[in-house]
């Protein structure tokens, strides 16, 4: 049974055919869950607190068709029944729904639609919910920062805690943190919204909502971000934006102290070397440093 599981679920990532899976289940099993896909491809949620599935509407027999059941057989179709209804719930909750993490290094990530794709900076999140895809809209949640190289088509909207970015095709990132958010467009252009207003970020732009407000557009000459390279680069950036990144980036922690967080940086340093990258960032400022245990002390 572990082993059938196994196979049903790399069906549902795409990872084997369907001739592969019905050589397991056999091709009855294997019609209801194309049939279950089919059901759940159309499903759309309701503002309810019970979630009730009618398996009578799923493998409804044809009225000409009568059958005379043995008395044990009530008992294996209702384990039957659990199965199907356990393999529904699971593509209902999960399977439409996956939740990308970059752990080490940079991720990329190919999007549903087969051409557009982000790419998540380390310690960033994407949540897509594919089943929204086949409904003419193409929406993903973040959290941290990511770049996205969008294919032109349906709308394409990022959601992040700050705010939204909504494009048609373009290329650009979003950088998240606390209540901040930077957009950067590198292509195109896009509509990026808070709750106190929105601006368009045209192609060789980039805006900082900061402080509850949008910051006046920093040109950007670059046609990638420094980070999928080797590479961490700020503009007129908050400190605190900084140092969100370099926890990201080299998996350490900051104790700032009294340090002001709101100073601004402009610079350039290494993803590869935390001692060159702090001592790039710091020394400038006149701000001293301590690692220890993974964890940076900084003071005045």
């Amino acid at each position: 049974m572990a082993n059938q599981d196994e196979h049903i679920l790399r069906w549902l990532n795409g990872e084997i055919t369907d001739d592969e899976l019905k050589s397991v289940v056999g091709e009855t099993d294997l019609s209801k869950y194309k049939q279950i896909t089919s059901e759940i491809d159309q499903w759309e949620p309701v503002n309810s607190d019970q979630f009730r599935v009618d398996i009578n509407d799923i493998f409804a027999e044809p009225k000409t068709i009568t059958r005379k059941l043995d008395w044990w057989k009530p008992l294996s179709i209702a384990a039957s029944v659990v199965a199907i209804l356990t393999v529904s719930a699971w593509l209902l909750f999960f399977n439409n729904t996956k939740t990308y993490y970059a752990d080490n290094g940079n991720l990329e990530v190919i999007l549903p639609d087969g051409k557009s794709k982000a790419t998540l900076s380390p310690g960033s999140e994407l949540i897509v919910n594919r089943g929204k895809w086949k409904k003419g809209k193409r929406p993903v949640k973040m959290k941290g920062t990511a770049l996205f190289e969008v294919d032109p088509g349906d709308p394409f909207t990022v959601e992040a805690s700050t705010g939204t970015v909504a494009v048609l095709g373009t290329t650009f990132t979003v950088d998240v943190f606390d209540q901040s958010m930077e957009v950067i467009c590198f292509e195109g252009k896009v509509r990026a919204s808070t709750s106190i207003g929105e601006v368009i970020v045209n192609g060789g732009e980039s805006y900082l909502f900061h402080d509850n407000q949008w910051e006046d557009m920093i040109p950007v000459t670059s046609d990638k971000p420094a980070w999928i390279q080797e590479e961490l680069s700020f503009t007129n950036a908050p400190l605190k934006q900084v140092i969100k990144s370099l926890e990201k980036e080299f998996d350490i922690t900051f104790d700032t102290g009294t340090i002001n967080l709101e100073r601004r940086y402009t610079g350039t340093f290494p993803k590869n070397n935390l001692n060159v990258a702090l001592k790039i960032v710091f020394d400038p400022l006149g701000i001293s440093f301590t690692i220890k245990d993974k964890k940076v002390t900084l003071s005045k």
